[in-house]
């Protein structure tokens, strides 16, 4: 008996197609028109999950960027340059993984 993927969610499929779309089209190709294109799904389906493209881009931050609240260490628990060097190294596991989200809107000059 074939089986088949399970469906993913809709405001997942709409989140994915945009994070897709910002990373391969930078954020004038990342229409609402596409995203749903590329989700599979209307513009109508979109709009019932996100009030507008700004909402849309901002859950996905909310959402999709990794958290920041593990990067200070308990200052009790090393010295300052052991928590200098744990800061810089998370800081810039923070960038390595934010930087397919943001550099797209950051680089826009809208």
């Amino acid at each position: 008996m074939p089986t088949t993927a399970p469906v993913r969610p809709t405001r997942t499929r709409i989140l994915d197609a945009t994070v897709h779309l910002l990373t391969t089209t930078g954020l004038p190709g990342t229409t609402t028109k596409a995203i749903a294109a590329t989700a599979h799904c209307s513009e109508a389906t979109l709009y019932k999950h996100f009030t507008d493209k700004t909402d849309l881009l901002a859950c996905l931050l909310t959402e999709r960027l990794p958290s920041t609240t593990h990067l200070l260490p308990d200052a009790t628990d090393q010295d300052a340059e052991s928590c200098c060097a744990h800061l810089a190294t998370q800081l810039l596991d923070f960038y390595e993984q934010s930087m397919p989200l943001l550099g797209p809107l950051l680089a826009d000059p809208t």
